[in-house]
């Protein structure tokens, strides 16, 4: 993948994650159907109704998006029912994409230079500190500008 490509594409991803982290952080610990339909005015019988299902169907589906175990098909149709378009994403809690790669980065990167120490060091040819923290910085910001695939090995 081409380098200007890869950091284009990293910061358009990491701006979209941005906005769902914002979104995420508002419905925690709630689940979306419940908010959406308490929030329209609509009980459970009803949102039932529009679904052809129970209102205990429709409180089960509820306890299903909370513990993780709802499809994307069924939330599409249950966001249709009331009126509503379901839109989905990934998001970190800590950090941009760009941090994550740049973590990674430092990581792959301290391996290297730990392994290169230490085969130094058996040859007797220690890196002094300041050795070790320019080499951390270079293959680091080489891990960056590369190819990514051998930062997830």
């Amino acid at each position: 993948m081409n380098k200007d490509y890869q950091k284009t594409h990293l910061y358009q991803v990491d701006k979209k994650i941005s906005k769902v982290n914002k979104i995420s952080n508002l419905m925690a610990k709630s689940s979306w159907i419940k908010s959406a339909r308490l929030a329209l005015g609509m009980s459970a019988r009803q949102l039932g109704e529009r679904l052809g299902l129970s209102a205990q169907a429709v409180i089960a589906m509820e306890k299903r998006e909370l513990s993780g175990s709802i499809n994307l098909k069924t939330l599409s149709e249950v966001a249709r029912a009331m009126g509503l378009d379901l839109a989905y994403g990934f998001f970190s809690e800590d950090n941009s994409l760009e941090e994550l790669v740049k973590a990674k980065a430092r990581e792959k990167a301290l391996e290297i230079v730990k392994r290169t120490n230490r085969d130094m060091f058996l040859e007797d040819q220690v890196l002094s500190k300041r050795d070790v923290k320019i080499s951390l910085k270079r293959n680091t910001e080489a891990l960056i500008n590369g190819s990514r695939k051998v930062l997830w090995d």
